[in-house]
């Protein structure tokens, strides 16, 4: 009885083994392949790349296997020495590198920005200068020999030369950045004439006012009011080369040329940044 209870044992263990190992092997047969839903299976209607892809295209994630990327170009040969980001933030930034170092160059400046950056320090210096020829009088002469209306205007010019200093700096000011009046040219060529028009007459009367207190003095010159009046004309001429370029529509060339100097500058940072840090050296 009992030889014949292990034999029978024996044979349940052996029948448990087989179901086991043919349970799993049906399993296998019927599991899904190793590459499937990965990237470049084969399998049918696999999903694309860019829909598997975890990060958006202002991620970091995928500004740093970009880096990689440009890394790997830079590493390569010396012939591939400009790599180009299509990131939106980065529209067509490039950045070149040294083919014996494979250190990051300095991004340099076109001739049409340099000319549109020419106009605006022009229009900054002008703006200063008005200022000065209005804020100058109301320290050196004597409140009560400056009439209310003259004290308001001076004030007013004061705060238009402020206000166009800002808009020509393109300082991020909340209002003054959404002005449309401001941020586009024709608007502010008109505006930019009018106000030297003013300063025009102001400068006239200052003059006649002055010639008249020193009419014994020959020789005696009008300071502020000569001042006054070459700033005036330098802005009345800056409003019409606005005006004019408003007509062209070239306030919106600029501003592509200024996005993508910029972004060149940030795609450079970063590059050098990550030059540095492979190289393990501050230099």
């Amino acid at each position: 009885g009992d030889d014949g209870f292990e034999e029978y044992q024996e044979d349940v263990d052996e029948t448990d083994v087989e179901t086991a190992v043919s349970t799993a092997a049906s399993v296998k047969s019927n599991s899904k392949p190793k590459n499937y839903g990965s990237v470049g299976s084969s399998a049918s209607k696999s999903p694309s790349k860019k829909n598997l892809w975890p990060f958006s295209s202002n991620g970091k994630g995928l500004q740093k296997s970009k880096s990689k990327s440009r890394r790997s170009v830079r590493r390569g040969s010396s012939k591939k020495n400009v790599v180009e980001d299509d990131d939106d933030d980065w529209p067509n930034a490039t950045v070149t590198y040294n083919e014996t170092t494979g250190r990051p160059e300095r991004p340099t400046r076109g001739w049409c920005l340099d000319v549109f950056f020419f106009i605006e320090g022009c229009a900054i210096l002008t703006c200063v200068s008005l200022l000065a020829t209005q804020v100058l009088p109301l320290i050196l002469i004597p409140i009560s020999e400056i009439e209310p209306v003259t004290f308001v205007l001076k004030i007013y010019i004061s705060l238009f030369s402020i206000l166009f200093m800002i808009v020509e700096s393109d300082l991020p000011v909340p209002y003054v950045h959404q002005a449309i009046f401001l941020q586009t040219y024709s608007p502010r060529g008109f505006l930019y004439s009018f106000l030297g028009l003013t300063c025009l007459q102001e400068a006239y009367s200052e003059r006649v006012d002055d010639m008249i207190a020193h009419a014994s003095d020959k020789f005696h010159v009008a300071w502020f009011a000569l001042f006054l009046q070459v700033s005036a004309w330098s802005l009345c001429i800056l409003g019409a080369l606005y005006f004019a370029m408003g007509l062209f529509c070239l306030k919106r060339f600029r501003d592509k040329l200024v996005h993508e100097h910029r972004a060149k500058w940030s795609l450079y940072r970063q590059e050098m940044k990550e030059f540095l840090q492979q190289n393990g050296d501050g230099k």
